[in-house]
């Protein structure tokens, strides 16, 4: 478990440290800041599960640090010479607040609470990714119901390329290179495929997010899809597309 040390007083540093790495085996001091500005340096740049915040500091407070950062990686543990901010640490979200000198009991009982709150941020997360995993695939396994002139065909969202235009029609592409040509416009497909990662990237196509191959930036944007087909992206469509990408890919 990854640790930085934050405090203006070497000699408190110092002894710190020294009780971590006496009783505490599997936490790992990452680094350390003797002040506000050196502290938002290093946590810009790099990661650790768990910081020990010295509440004043030469060039500002502890305080000031949970601030400025209200959504935080990492869980804090404030130390200090005086107990009277201990109220607003708690409403900053702070995982504990240790008196100095440091109690060898009450840092062990700190130290187990950042642990069990990792591991429960950690299996939320896990969770959040799990769920959200699953929302795409079951999106994209739904089915819908294309008529033509003459048959009824059922097809997977996942089997749909691209969606386009043919005046007040549409042409389903599909994976396997049919189309069909069904007699609604465009636009009632629009809503109904939003929610299964469908997005219009031109005003006579939708597409498929799961099946671009890549988007190119030559002839003002292009999408080039999975089956090799090429379909354009309008400008005013560009941003909100490449937005859809980004978030999808996430």
């Amino acid at each position: 478990m990854k640790c930085f040390l934050i405090d203006d007083e070497e000699t408190h540093r110092r002894g710190l440290r020294q009780l971590l790495t006496l009783f505490f085996s599997e936490i790992e001091i990452v680094g350390e800041a003797s002040s506000l500005s050196e502290a938002r340096e290093w946590l810009n740049y790099n990661e650790t599960d768990i910081v020990f915040l010295d509440v004043m500091l030469g060039d500002g407070t502890g305080l000031d640090l949970l601030k400025t950062m209200p959504f935080r990686s990492f869980q804090v543990v404030l130390v200090s010479a005086h107990n009277e901010f201990a109220v607003e640490a708690f409403r900053l979200s702070a995982l504990d607040y240790l008196l100095k000198p440091i109690d060898t009991d009450e840092l062990r009982e700190a130290i187990r609470r950042a642990k069990q709150q990792i591991q429960l941020s950690q299996t939320h997360l896990q969770l959040e990714i799990l769920r959200e995993n699953l929302e795409k695939l079951t999106h994209q396994n739904r089915k819908m119901v294309l008529r033509d002139a003459d048959t009824i065909y059922v097809v997977t969202l996942s089997e749909i390329v691209y969606c386009r235009a043919e005046g007040s029609y549409t042409i389903f592409k599909l994976t396997d290179e049919r189309e069909i040509l069904v007699s609604k416009n465009l636009g009632e497909y629009e809503k109904l495929l939003e929610s299964a990662h469908f997005v219009r990237s031109h005003h006579s196509y939708i597409v498929n997010l799961n099946q671009i191959k890549k988007f190119d930036k030559t002839d003002g944007g292009q999408l080039i899809m999975n089956t090799g087909t090429v379909v354009p992206v309008a400008v005013r469509r560009k941003e909100g597309l490449l937005k859809a990408m980004s978030e999808f890919l996430q």
